[in-house]
């Protein structure tokens, strides 16, 4: 099938998976699951395309995992917030890729989203929207 990736290309990101396990396999198992959630949501999304943005919010949601898995009170819930925060990463991905196709304008939901970041605050504190 065109656009398949190829079984370097798995075996690869299978290794790599591998080596995040021996990390952390909580975090790992976490996001894995929730990367793979949304990949059977999106069938109009062309399967090359599924496995880069899966991957992508694999990684991040792993890295979220991690830094839930240093906290004393989440430790135990490293794979709950990898695998939440692997799916909300791709749902926000798949949003802006189709934001980016139609030329539509940015959903309220990912507005208050960004409203919240601390990257958005001014440097002297203040709200962006004060």
């Amino acid at each position: 099938m065109p656009g398949t990736p190829d079984l370097q290309t798995l075996t690869a990101w299978g290794f790599i998976l591998y080596v995040l396990s021996l990390v952390n396999p909580e975090a790992a198992a976490g996001a894995v699951c929730g990367g793979l959630f949304f990949w059977a949501m999106n069938p109009e999304i062309p399967p090359s395309s599924r496995v880069i943005l899966s991957f992508a919010s694999i990684g991040l949601g792993y890295g979220i995992g991690l830094t839930a898995a240093r906290s004393h009170d989440w430790q135990s819930w490293a794979w709950f917030a990898a695998g939440i925060g692997s799916s909300m990463v791709h749902v926000c991905i798949v949003s802006l890729r189709s934001m980016v196709q139609t030329g539509s304008p940015l959903p309220p939901w990912m507005k208050e989203l960004l409203a919240v970041l601390p990257w958005r605050k001014q440097r002297d504190g203040a709200e962006p929207n004060e």
